[in-house]
């Protein structure tokens, strides 16, 4: 006896498990787009993909999407069995076909389409595809049988609607596989084999579990940590040695394990950076497309794991630096033959891991950045005066686009010129944590370097203290502290512009007491303490009382219980139990700038 369930239940893994399928088949047409030819292989795999979304989506009731995927899955059918040879045009129609399938699986899960809108979206597309099957150029097409698309055959399962009804006490099913094609089939490119490789899953059973349930959990771990902190300070004030000694003990037995678990639950946290990457190959292709350019896109260090959470807000930054990579970076092929270039543009991107950070490394080969045009513009907008232009080093006028509404394009296309600029992606690297350098040769190039935490859940700071208020510093942005003799401080613009001069290098002093409007004591430079910092590819140097001890602590953002404070990325909870503010170097950077009217 079957006993009924709830398909509901199951629709947001179908949801999970259609979009993967649906990424796997991205890859897959791109690659034809780029061989320009397809093996036997690959075709099979593509119509498993398709036939397997047909299954799914039927079986859950996903209808109009499933009657799609019928149709393309139809349509590969007559290339499986040699009925229809693959070419650049085909190759197209594929890649439509993909995109109308990841619309209309947006529009069924939000309940949004009809019949009519089906055939609006999808009549042409299919026409079009029954146009080459009827093809006179094509071989005698063997007709295929056209079984209704809005049910599974009788007896045959897809992919996890399989596992649910056997959870449900049915009866053994069987699968009617897709046979595949003929290996020697002389309609496609062959490619060599590789050996087989030994598989690492085996013995290995894997589950899916929603990440907010996996957040909780690391709450949860944070909670372990602010307590350790406590006991921390609490050993601090007990006055018998040998007690102390015993306790201290214990507690770095206690941290030890904290750790470990720590590290246990942050690895089901990461994911590689392929997850990143993969959004990006057919938005090149498209962009180069539509900008009529040829553009080559590379990647290296997919296996370098990231924190899941950081994903989402990663994504918006690196496409638009893509996205202007392409359309401002890459010259047109006619320029790039002219100026003795590849006459196809390069895109890289590149991760890796070092120092408790995450260095994402964006690089193109196209025409670099303009600084001198770049100036004329900051001026002309009033961001930048004549005066300070002419005292700019390459790298302070490159950081000019980070201004506010900057940009030298014209022109408003689909790809640039809306006014949201480099800014707003400075912004949001610095939500993460993280900063933004760049790095760029006129005729050659740019590089942009984004350096980013390997969490966003725990952290480790340097408490600083001004007056009786104390905050914490993340320690992936300081540089070197020191206290400074008075010979080392010196005057630019006016008196109240006060730079540090360290290995003949000008750096900007940042008094935290001034800023945040903190009574202390400690005014002169040489009494406190410079902590010098990174400032995307600059450097300011944050004039504090003192500071304490190096921590772990647990970030907690302002926003959803306060409103939301310029200065700051969040908060902890200390040894103590009070609340303490992480600092926010670029927002405190800023509001340095804006008071002090620097441009």
């Amino acid at each position: 006896m079957i006993v009924p369930f709830n398909m509901s239940r199951f629709i947001d893994l179908f949801i999970d498990e259609s979009r993967e399928t649906l990424e796997k088949i991205e890859k897959l047409l791109l690659a034809f787009e780029q061989n320009s030819a397809v093996t036997a292989e690959e075709i099979n795999d593509l119509f498993r993909y398709l036939h397997t979304l047909k299954g799914n989506s039927s079986s859950i009731g996903f209808l109009y999407f499933s009657k799609l995927a019928h149709e393309l899955e139809h349509f590969l059918d007559a290339m499986r069995h040699e009925t229809l040879i693959y070419s650049t045009e085909i190759g197209e129609s594929l890649i439509e076909g993909y995109e109308l399938l990841n619309e209309i699986l947006t529009l069924e899960i939000a309940k949004e389409i009809n019949e009519e809108l089906f055939q609006n979206k999808c009549a042409p597309h299919l026409k079009n595809l029954s146009a080459y099957l009827n093809s006179d150029t094509q071989k005698d097409t063997i007709v295929v049988p056209n079984e209704s698309p809005l049910r599974s055959r009788e007896g045959e399962t897809f992919g996890f609607f399989k596992k649910v009804l056997k959870t449900q006490n049915s009866p053994t099913l069987l699968e009617n596989e897709p046979k595949v094609a003929p290996k020697n089939s002389l309609l496609f490119e062959e490619q060599p084999k590789e050996a087989p490789k030994e598989s690492r899953s085996v013995g290995n059973a894997s589950i899916r579990v929603n990440l907010e349930k996996i957040d909780n959990l690391m709450n949860g771990i944070g909670e372990l940590v602010i307590a350790m902190s406590m006991l921390e300070q609490y050993a601090d004030n007990l006055t018998d040695q040998k007690i102390k000694n015993g306790f201290n003990e214990r507690i770095g037995f206690l941290q030890h394990t904290i750790r470990d678990l720590q590290d246990s639950v942050m690895s089901t946290r990461m994911v590689p950076m392929e997850q990143v990457y993969s959004k990006f190959p057919k938005v090149i292709r498209d962009i180069a497309k539509t900008l009529h350019k040829e553009i080559l896109f590379k990647t290296s260090g997919s296996e370098v794991e990231i924190d899941k959470a950081m994903i989402e807000g990663l994504s918006d930054p690196l496409m638009h630096i893509i996205r202007n990579a392409c359309d401002h970076g890459i010259e047109s092929s006619e320029q790039r033959l002219r100026l003795g270039k590849p006459i196809e543009g390069t895109i890289k991107i590149e991760a890796t891991q070092a120092n408790e950070q995450i260095v994402i490394s964006i690089y193109d080969d196209g025409k670099g950045i303009d600084t001198e045009k770049v100036v004329e513009k900051a001026i002309s907008m009033g961001i930048l005066s004549k005066e300070r232009a002419i005292t700019l080093s390459h790298k302070e006028k490159i950081n000019l686009i980070f201004e506010p509404g900057f940009t030298t394009t014209t022109d408003i296309t689909d790809l640039s010129g809306r006014g949201v600029g480099m800014d707003v992606v400075r912004s949001n690297i610095s939500h993460l944590g993280g900063t933004i350098q760049i790095d760029s040769t006129l005729g050659e190039g740019s590089l942009f370097r984004l350096l980013l935490p390997l969490t966003l859940a725990i952290v480790d700071v340097l408490t600083v203290v001004i007056g009786n208020s104390h905050f914490f510093l993340p320690l992936s942005v300081i540089i070197e502290s020191l206290q400074p003799e008075m010979s080392m401080i010196q005057s630019m613009g006016n008196k109240n512009n006060e730079v540090l001069v360290l290995r003949e290098e000008a750096i900007p002093i940042i008094r935290l007491h001034d800023i945040f409007k903190i009574e202390t004591s400690v005014k002169s430079l040489s009494e406190g303490m410079l902590i010098i910092v990174r400032y995307g590819t600059s450097k300011v140097a944050i004039f504090i009382d003192i500071f304490l001890n190096q921590q772990q602590v647990v970030i907690k953002p302002i926003d959803k219980n306060f409103k939301a404070i310029k200065g700051f990325s969040g908060a902890s909870i200390k040894g103590d139990g009070s609340i303490a503010l992480i600092l926010d170097v670029v927002a405190i950077t800023a509001i340095y700038k804006h008071n002090k009217g620097i441009g």
